[in-house]
C-alpha cells in the first residue's frame, strides 16, 4: 500500500472505497510492511517538530466527538488504524500519548461506552460529554458513555485521574473505583487506585465530594471531604484514614511534575516505573525503609536515579532495551542494590 493513502485517511480525505482498501490492508498478515509505512508517518510528524503530533491528536479528539454520526466502516477502520499505530509505536519507542478503544455492546453496532487509556509512560487529558475535564495518568483508563443520562454522570476509573467537574446540582458525577464511589456535583479532585496499590486515595482540591464506601458503616453510608483533605481507603483492612494534605502535591503530575514528600523508596520506585515505562527492581529489602523528599520535572530516568543515589546509599545498573523474539522491544531495566563503601 502507498503511504499517501494512509495520509489521506488521517486527513479525512478517503472515499468509501479507499476506506475499504485501508481496512483490508491492515487486516492482512504483513506487519513489517505496516511498520515501515507507519514509521514514515511518524517521521513526518517528527520533521514537523510536534505540530503533526498535535494534528493527529486533534484528529483523534474529533473522531471521538463525531463517532456516533459516522458509518460502521469508518468506525472499524479508525479503531484498526489506532491499534496498529499503538503496536508500531511500542516497537519503535514512539511515545503515543492517547490510545482510544471502543466497546461495542449491542447487536445494532451502537457504541454506548468509550474507554480512553493512557499507557505506561504517557499522560493525557480530554473532555467528558458534559464538558468536564479529565487528566489521565499513566497506566490508567476511564470508561464513560457517549452521552450521560438524566440521572447521573457515571464513569469507571482504573488507575489515577484528576477531575475538573462541570457543576450540575441535578445530575451528579459518580466515579466508580473498585469498591468505592465518589459523588460530586462540581469540583476538582484526584483519585488514585492502581491494581498493585494496597490503598485507594481521594484528594480534594476545591469544592466538596461524597466518598461512598461499599461495606463500611458510616452515617448515611457516606463521608464528606473538604478542600485539602484526603481519604485513604485500605483494600486489605477495609478501613479509612483522613489526612490533611496539600492537594497540589497530589495533582502535580498533571503539570508533568513528580513530587515526593517523605515518600518511601518502594512508593517512589512504583511511580518512576509507571512514569518512565521502565522496570525497576530492588535487590535488598532493607532499602525500602529509606524515605525521600524531592521534586523532578523534565529529568531523564537516569538523571533521577543519579540524584537519588546521592541521597540514599544505593548503586544501580541499567540494562538497555533489547529486541524480543516477537519483534518488540523489552523495557529498559534498572536494578538497585545497597551501596558498598
Amino acid at each position: 500500500m502507498k503511504k499517501d493513502l494512509i495520509d489521506k485517511y488521517f486527513k479525512n480525505q478517503c472515499t468509501q472505497e479507499e476506506l475499504r482498501i485501508v481496512l483490508k490492508y491492515l487486516e492482512e498478515d504483513n506487519f513489517s510492511d505496516k511498520k515501515n509505512i507507519l514509521k514514515q508517518v511518524w517521521d513526518d510528524i517528527e520533521d514537523e517538530d510536534t505540530e503533526g503530533l498535535g494534528l493527529i491528536l486533534d484528529k483523534i479528539h474529533d473522531k471521538i466527538n463525531i463517532e456516533n454520526n459516522n458509518n460502521s466502516l469508518r468506525k472499524i477502520c479508525f479503531k484498526t488504524v489506532l491499534n496498529y499505530l499503538v503496536k508500531v509505536a511500542a516497537v519503535l519507542f514512539i511515545p503515543l500519548f492517547l490510545f482510544v478503544s471502543y466497546q461495542v455492546l449491542n447487536k445494532n453496532n451502537e457504541i454506548p461506552n468509550l474507554t480512553i487509556t493512557s499507557q505506561f509512560g504517557a499522560r493525557t487529558n480530554f473532555e467528558l460529554p458534559d464538558g468536564s475535564v479529565v487528566f489521565l495518568n499513566n497506566d490508567s483508563s476511564l470508561t464513560f458513555p457517549n452521552k450521560f443520562n438524566r440521572r447521573n454522570r457515571e464513569v469507571i476509573l482504573k488507575g489515577e485521574a484528576y477531575f475538573d467537574v462541570i457543576h450540575n446540582p441535578d445530575i451528579p458525577l459518580l466515579v466508580k473505583v473498585d469498591d468505592i464511589t465518589v459523588k460530586v456535583l462540581g469540583t476538582q479532585f484526584n483519585i488514585k487506585s492502581y491494581k498493585d496499590d494496597d490503598d485507594i486515595s481521594v484528594t480534594l482540591k476545591t469544592g466538596e465530594i461524597e466518598f461512598i464506601p461499599k461495606d463500611i458503616n458510616t452515617p448515611n453510608n457516606k463521608l464528606l471531604l473538604k478542600p485539602n483533605q484526603q481519604i485513604v481507603y485500605s483494600k486489605k483492612t477495609n478501613s479509612l484514614i483522613y489526612n490533611e494534605v496539600e492537594a497540589d502535591k497530589y495533582i502535580a503530575w498533571t503539570r508533568g511534575k513528580l513530587v515526593f514528600v517523605n515518600d518511601d523508596l518502594e512508593n517512589i520506585i512504583k511511580k518512576l516505573s509507571r512514569w518512565y515505562s521502565v522496570d525497576i527492581n530492588i535487590n535488598d529489602d532493607n532499602l525500602l525503609k529509606y524515605k525521600l523528599t524531592a521534586s523532578f520535572q523534565n529529568e531523564s530516568i537516569l538523571r533521577i536515579m543519579e540524584l537519588i543515589s546521592l541521597a540514599i546509599p544505593i548503586d544501580y545498573e541499567v540494562n538497555k532495551s533489547v529486541i524480543k523474539s516477537d519483534g518488540n522491544y523489552s523495557k529498559v531495566e534498572i536494578n538497585i542494590k545497597t551501596k558498598i563503601n
